[in-house]
């Protein structure tokens, strides 16, 4: 079995001419990612290895080789990360027809467009039956002969002091044509059939393969009478047949221009993938920020609404702007989760993880929204009675969440939620929820983690995006796990995950202290704000935030290079700050107030509507104190700067 189009990294999806290249050759073909996770196997690989495609993708090496064999791989992959060179190697693996196979293998490293190499790159010949010919060579002159003149690759024997060929077999003809006569006479010829460049380089390495005694491996390429021009293979070792016999060396030479195109087409590919996938990322990250600006005033002043005294007329209408705020909100959330997922770029920290404890936390979030509807929740696990997954402690909770929320509001009215768990004998862990809902009909199911693809949601009359079991399955897959389900329609369905069993690590470290972070300061002051945005909405609604503690004097601008004057000038206790501004950037103030000794200390927190992580990330290392995302949360808002101003 071999890869669907849409698996096979590309620029494009259905790229046919590429999967066709990589599947019409008889070598092994993989890439692998930089944690050993295969990414992509060929026919060849498959039908080798007896091993259908999707028993192979997304596991590592343990899963299909040795685990002898496993630790001479993971040295060679090692080394290509770090060195980032190509290197070829021999080793043996057990094929699908029960022999033991001699396989030589190329590994080349695959680089993003920023040159960081991301996954490594396989390309594995069998040459089980040159080694058996070199073999023979030993034993007997006649078998070696029969062998050496049925295989397709170029057989050399080599004599030195004269360099002379003492033998060749046929397959030298069909390589050089007319000019195998010649090179019976004189060896030298061959390098005149060399590309100009390859010339010297060929030399070099023969004259000092044989000074040291030690093997050797090179690609040349080969000129062909009609111009064409063909990848060959060319290995050197030496024999001896003899204490007193003169040095002999067999040379071996194999045609591997269609494997050399598809590394070629297969590296070309990639490097246009990683463009077109950073052109995705920034225009998600764009269309996110121009979504985020006007949903933080919607958002932020329905907020403000809320907290006041309206007529109940007036205060429904409040909860409608929110709740589509809201919904909307979280249409953008997950279409950038599901966006960095299958672009590589989500963000994991896997370690054990309690999965009780976990699904615990999760049934208390929800238990809220069962008890409107008299829904039953079944199964509470004590922590530590479940055992312990791999996984990240946070996406998991995310998964347990939108799954039990699902069984909550897909259910009847007076029904019941089951949790539940059954180890595995493979060592995983398998963790169910079990609703007593309108289930899903059978014709549905495979249908049921399409993106956008909101089943039942008429008979339901549930919100949603349609999204939620889309990223659910995604986070499973990235944690190495696997999500299913089981529906009868009209008695309830069934949904669960698998993710790997992990040993319970040692003491856990006392949770910190909760709230700290909601107190108000215990005597207000007077604190200066300063506040640099260009949106005016955005301006009066961190106003009328402002307004709500009492002590606090809010300065704003809208340009960048008044920013700092008036920061130098007024010494605020906090600034908060946008990134886009017309003139200067959020970036680059920040980077002129952490240089400037008169405003290096004073705390800067960014309200940015650019929600990627990577972002994040970068301003905070610049010396940003937070990161607050717009739509602003205002619990959030408030803990963070009570939480500061508490401080100065």
């Amino acid at each position: 079995m071999t890869a669907e189009p849409a698996d096979l990294p590309s620029a494009h999806d259905g790229d046919e001419q590429l999967r066709a290249m990589l599947d019409a050759t008889p070598a092994m073909v993989s890439i692998k990612d930089a944690e050993g996770r295969y990414l992509y196997v060929n026919r060849g690989f498959s039908e080798t290895m007896g091993l259908p495609f999707d028993q192979v993708v997304g596991r590592t090496m343990d899963a299909v080789y040795p685990l002898d064999t496993v630790s001479r791989l993971l040295r060679a992959e090692r080394q290509v990360m770090a060195s980032g060179d190509d290197t070829v190697f021999e080793h043996r693996l057990p094929a699908a027809d029960g022999g033991d196979h001699i396989f030589l293998s190329l590994k080349f490293p695959l680089r993003d467009r920023d040159g960081v190499i991301r996954s490594v790159g396989t390309i594995s010949t069998d040459v089980t039956e040159v080694r058996q010919v070199t073999a023979a060579l030993a034993d007997s002159e006649d078998r070696f002969r029969q062998l050496a003149e049925t295989i397709d690759e170029v057989f050399v024997l080599i004599g030195i002091d004269p360099l002379t060929v003492l033998y060749v077999n046929p397959a030298l003809e069909r390589l050089l044509g007319a000019a195998g006569a010649q090179f019976r006479a004189d060896p030298r010829s061959f390098v005149d059939r060399l590309h100009p460049d390859d010339r010297y380089p060929f030399m070099r390495s023969v004259v000092g393969a044989f000074d040291r005694g030690q093997p050797e491996m090179l690609e040349l390429r080969l000129l062909q009478p009609d111009g064409e021009v063909r990848w060959m293979r060319c290995r050197l070792t030496p024999a001896r047949t003899g204490v007193d016999a003169p040095r002999r060396w067999v040379a071996t030479v194999k045609d591997v221009t269609d494997q050399k195109h598809a590394e070629l087409a297969l590296r070309s590919a990639l490097a246009e993938a990683e463009r077109a996938s950073g052109a995705k990322s920034e225009f998600l990250s764009r269309v996110s920020h121009e979504l985020r600006t006007p949903l933080n005033a919607i958002l932020g002043f329905g907020q403000l609404l809320e907290l006041d005294e309206l007529e109940p007329v007036h205060e429904e209408s409040v909860q409608h702007i929110l709740r589509a705020g809201r919904h909307l909100l979280g249409l953008i959330d997950e279409i950038l989760e599901i966006s960095r997922i299958e672009s590589g770029q989500l963000r994991l920290s896997l370690e054990p993880v309690d999965l009780a404890e976990s699904m615990g936390e999760a049934l208390d979030m929800v238990r809220p929204l069962a008890a409107r509807r008299s829904i039953e929740l079944i199964g509470r696990p004590r922590p530590g009675s479940w055992g312990w997954v791999r996984a990240d402690n946070q996406r998991l909770k995310q998964v347990l969440l939108n799954l039990l929320s699902n069984a909550v509001k897909y259910n009847r009215d007076g029904g019941s939620v089951r949790v539940d768990v059954l180890p595995s004998a493979t060592g995983r862990l398998r963790a169910s929820v079990t609703d007593t809902g309108i289930g899903i009909p059978a014709v549905d199911l495979e249908r049921i983690f399409l993106p956008f693809d909101r089943l039942m949601a008429d008979q339901s009359g549930e919100e949603g995006t349609g999204l939620g079991l889309t990223l659910t399955k995604g986070l499973l897959e990235a944690m190495g796990g696997a999500i299913g389900v089981r529906s009868d329609e009209g008695e309830g369905s069934e949904f669960w995950i698998d993710l790997a069993g992990e040993v319970a690590p040692g003491d856990p470290q006392p949770p910190a202290e909760a709230g700290a972070a909601d107190r108000p300061p215990a005597t207000p002051t007077t604190h200066t704000v300063l506040y640099v945005e260009d949106n005016v909405s955005n301006v009066h609604l961190v106003e009328r935030l402002l307004d709500r503690r009492p002590g606090v004097v809010l300065i704003s601008t809208m340009q960048g290079s008044l920013a700092l004057d008036l920061a130098a000038e007024h010494q605020p206790d906090l600034v908060l700050l946008d990134l886009g501004l017309p003139d200067v950037s959020g970036e680059e103030v920040l980077r002129r107030l952490r240089a400037e000794p008169a405003t290096a200390a004073i705390p800067v927190v960014i309200l940015s509507a650019d929600a990627t992580a990577r972002q994040v990330a970068r301003l905070t290392q610049m010396g940003a104190l937070d990161y607050l995302t717009k739509p602003l949360d205002l619990q959030r808002f408030y803990r963070v700067v009570d939480g500061v101003l508490s401080l100065t």
